[in-house]
């Protein structure tokens, strides 16, 4: 079986974001998949490089890297603007979708509920949407999650 690429979506812009980030990125290296995240293969543009090229550069990796994915797995728990929009890319382009939150009890409004293949509330609940993935196996009914902290 080839290892399939994932493109991790998540916000790293305090603390707890990228903790946050770097445990699902170690799940999914763990997992055996080939990940692609911005903050560690990407171009991060901060104020020493953020020239409108440097921008624009950063964006096309991105979003080529999603283009080239198999599945994108989005960490929703702030609802950051970018992730937003790559799980909305995916979509588009038909590329499955596997939202994650670490809130208890958090949920997905309709939109984001109709866009993704599957939601992970939790580490366990990500490994077992990810082995379920890996397998070609549907998701985890997760409409339940619709009850939770849905916004």
């Amino acid at each position: 079986m080839s290892v399939k690429k994932l493109y991790l979506a998540s916000p790293w812009f305090n603390e707890n974001q990228k903790k946050t980030m770097d445990k699902i990125y170690n799940i999914l290296l763990f997992e055996k998949f080939d990940v692609f995240a911005p903050f560690y293969n990407g171009l991060v543009v901060n104020k020493n490089n953020d020239s409108l090229e440097t921008r624009k550069k950063a964006f096309d990796i991105n979003v080529c890297s999603i283009d080239d994915c198999s599945l994108v797995v989005a960490v929703i728990d702030d609802w950051d603007s970018g992730t937003m929009f790559e799980i909305g890319y995916a979509y588009k382009s038909g590329i499955p979708v596997l939202g994650y939150s670490d809130v208890n009890g958090r949920g997905l409004n309709l939109m984001l509920q109709m866009a993704v293949w599957g939601f992970a509330n939790g580490d366990e609940e990500l490994k077992n949407q990810l082995s379920r993935f890996k397998n070609g196996v549907e998701s985890n009914n997760y409409y339940s999650f619709i009850n939770g902290d849905v916004v």
